[in-house]
């Protein structure tokens, strides 16, 4: 379980790499084709946008898991849950 501030262990990193490794046919950037990634320090906790852009605080989150490019900053977010990564 990351700690309070969202970060992320050594373990979970290394739980999250095996799930990566695992599933992803094409490991390269959409944006620069570079294959380097790191899998970011934090989880985002993402909030629902509700009807009509506003945001909702109080509702539901999702815990994703960050993986930027090295190259050029490009992020992808994976649902943390799926990959081991508890909350």
């Amino acid at each position: 379980m990351p700690d309070s501030s969202g970060t992320l262990s050594a373990d979970e990193k290394q739980t999250i790499q095996k799930w990566l490794t695992s599933r992803m046919k094409d490991t390269r950037c959409p944006v620069c084709g570079s294959t380097s990634w790191t899998i970011g320090d934090q989880t985002v906790i993402a909030t629902p946008v509700g009807a009509g852009g506003s945001v909702n605080l109080g509702g539901k989150i999702v815990p994703l898991v960050q993986l930027v490019s090295n190259e050029c900053g490009y992020v992808r977010h994976f649902m943390a849950i799926p990959m081991g990564i508890k909350f």
